[in-house]
């Protein structure tokens, strides 16, 4: 297919669905080892991935606002690349961080952890290159 930037903006929404399947996930899997009590500390590293989740929220959805009201004028950014494609890798890698700090809550430093994440890297990579330049 010949998407052109298309590609690259599908690729960073595909990228952003995979990251939040993997913080689920992560989700999931810590929540069933969990035997601790969870204290403050352990909550205080989520702190700041979801205000960068939050403030990429804005950002990106500000844009979109933007977008639709100037539709009808001649700044069209929709076509304003590589804009949306950043907006929308911003927004993946700040969940894909939510998924990194999740998955450490439950085992810190272990390796069961780090393979893991490892894993989940990988496949996000994976997944970006494989679409932005397979559909170009």
């Amino acid at each position: 297919m010949s998407l052109e930037w298309s590609a690259v903006t599908l690729a960073s929404h595909a990228s952003l669905v995979l990251a939040t399947v993997f913080a689920f996930l992560n989700a999931i899997t810590v929540r069933r080892f969990w035997v601790a009590q969870p204290s403050l500390a352990v909550f205080e590293r989520l702190e700041s991935p979801i205000f960068a989740i939050a403030a990429a929220l804005m950002v990106e959805r500000s844009y979109y606002v933007c977008a639709r009201l100037f539709v009808k004028t001649d700044l069209n950014l929709w076509e304003a690349h590589p804009a949306p494609e950043v907006l929308a890798f911003m927004l993946a890698a700040s969940m894909f961080w939510l998924a990194i700090s999740i998955r450490t809550m439950g085992e810190i430093g272990g390796l069961g952890a780090q393979r893991a994440l490892i894993l989940q890297s990988a496949t996000m990579v994976a997944l970006f290159t494989m679409l932005s330049w397979g559909l170009w």
